[in-house]
């Protein structure tokens, strides 16, 4: 009976090197799940940056069509 749950004990839980390989495909996981994070963040970024880029130059061309209108 004791052998039962022994047994019972053992196969009830995962060995160390299936834990361990559980352990490293979560921390692969969560590395993979950051690095989606860091990556859509980047694009996000980049488009608020083109978008004020594309402000900034509208307003020097439309500065440069007045100063170029004045001197005519």
């Amino acid at each position: 009976m004791v052998k039962n749950q022994v047994a019972k004990q053992i196969f009830g839980m995962p060995s160390l090197e299936t834990a361990e390989r559980i352990n490293t495909s979560d921390q692969t996981n969560r590395a993979r799940a950051a690095h989606y994070r860091l990556e859509a963040r980047m694009r996000q970024l980049e488009s608020e940056f083109e978008n004020k880029a594309s402000e900034l130059r509208s307003a020097f061309v439309a500065e440069l069509a007045e100063i170029v209108g004045c001197d005519a």
